[in-house]
C-alpha cells in the first residue's frame, strides 16, 4: 500500500499544477521524514507535539505556514501548493507531525492576515522556529460550524477588553504559548459582531478548564474565560475583516475543518449546527471538485 501511495505522489508532482521547486520540497520534506518520523513516541502526548513542533521549526518546515518573509515566513504569502506537500507527507510518516505543522499555521493565520506590524513582530517568527505553539479559538460549546452563533464576549473597560465566555475543542489547548480568540463584542448581529484577539496562556482569567481526550490523541482542551483582561487591540473592532480573515486563512489548511460527514451532522456532541447551511457548504465543494476533475481530463489528466 506505501508503495502505491509513492506512486501516486509521484505521478501527481508530474501535472503542470506543480512547479520545479515544489518537486524539490516534495523530496526534501520525503528524506527528512524517513530520517525524524520512524517512531514518534505517543505515550505523553504533550510533550511530543512540543517535540516536533521545535523539530519542524528547526528544519524549517513551519516557515511555509506564516505569511512574511520578515516575520520568519518562507515567503510573502502563503503557498498551499506546498502546505499541502507537506501536509500529506507528514501524515503518511506520523498523523501528530501534520496536526503540529498544520496547528501552527492555523493558529497563526488572523496574525498573519490581520495582524499589525507590531504583532507579526511579535509572534510570528517564534511559530516559524518553533519556540512557541500557536492556537485557534473559536469552537464554543453551543456554536460548532456556525460559528456566527458564538457567545464569548469581549468588553471594552478602558484601555483594555474583558473577555468572559467558553470554548470548546480547540487544539493545541493546554500546551499553546498563545491563543488567537474571537468573541463577540457586539457592532453588529451575526459575524458583523465578532473581533479577534491576541491572548497569550498566561493571561489571568483563562483557565484550561478540562482536557478533552479522542480516539486520534493530540491535545485538546476547553478554555474558561471568566475576567480575561487583555490590553486593547489596534484595530479589534475591525471585525467583519477579522472574521472574513480566519474563513480565508482556513483554506490553507482545510483538513483541520473536519470531514464532510461530521460537517452534515445537524448536532455534533450537544453543539448547535446550521445543518442546512453545512449541506450546502458540502455541496458547493463537491461541484467544485467535479469541475477541476472535468477539466483536468480535458487536458489530458486524471484524478480517478
Amino acid at each position: 500500500m506505501s508503495a502505491e501511495r509513492d506512486v501516486d505522489l509521484h505521478s501527481a508532482l508530474a501535472w503542470p499544477f506543480f512547479e520545479p521547486r515544489h518537486r524539490e520540497l516534495a523530496a526534501r520534506i520525503e528524506a527528512w521524514c524517513r530520517s525524524n518520523l520512524s517512531h514518534v513516541e505517543h505515550g505523553d502526548v504533550d510533550s511530543t507535539c512540543r517535540q516536533l513542533v521545535r523539530e519542524l521549526g528547526a528544519a524549517g518546515w513551519l516557515k511555509y505556514g506564516v505569511g512574511g518573509v520578515a516575520y520568519g515566513g518562507h515567503g510573502d504569502t502563503i503557498d498551499t501548493r506546498a502546505v499541502c506537500l507537506l501536509r500529506e507527507t507528514l501524515a503518511r510518516h506520523s498523523g501528530l507531525a501534520d496536526f503540529a505543522l498544520a496547528m501552527q499555521g492555523l493558529g497563526s493565520g488572523a496574525i498573519s492576515l490581520g495582524g499589525t506590524h507590531e504583532q507579526k513582530t511579535r509572534y510570528l517568527p517564534r511559530v516559524a522556529n518553533g519556540s512557541a505553539i500557536a492556537a485557534f479559538a473559536l469552537s464554543e460549546p453551543e456554536a460548532g460550524s456556525d460559528v456566527a452563533a458564538m457567545s464569548l464576549t469581549a468588553r471594552e473597560d478602558g484601555d483594555a477588553y474583558v473577555l468572559d465566555g467558553d470554548k470548546t475543542w480547540i487544539s493545541n489547548g493546554g500546551i499553546a504559548d498563545f491563543y488567537v480568540v474571537f468573541a463577540r463584542t457586539g457592532e453588529a448581529p451575526g459575524a458583523r459582531g465578532i473581533s479577534a484577539f491576541i491572548v497569550d496562556a498566561d493571561t489571568p482569567g483563562l483557565e484550561i478548564a478540562e482536557r478533552i481526550d479522542v480516539i486520534a490523541p493530540h491535545p485538546l482542551a476547553r478554555l474558561h474565560f471568566a475576567g480575561a483582561r487583555v490590553p486593547a487591540q489596534p484595530d479589534a473592532r475591525r471585525t467583519w475583516r477579522r472574521f472574513q480573515a480566519r474563513n480565508a486563512h482556513a483554506r490553507h489548511f482545510p483538513h483541520v475543518r473536519g470531514g464532510c460527514l461530521a460537517r452534515l451532522r445537524p448536532t455534533c456532541n450537544g453543539r448547535r449546527t446550521d445543518a442546512s447551511r453545512l449541506a450546502q457548504d458540502v455541496r458547493s465543494d463537491l461541484g467544485r471538485f467535479s469541475t477541476h476533475a472535468s477539466e483536468a481530463r480535458t487536458n489530458g489528466v486524471d484524478h480517478r
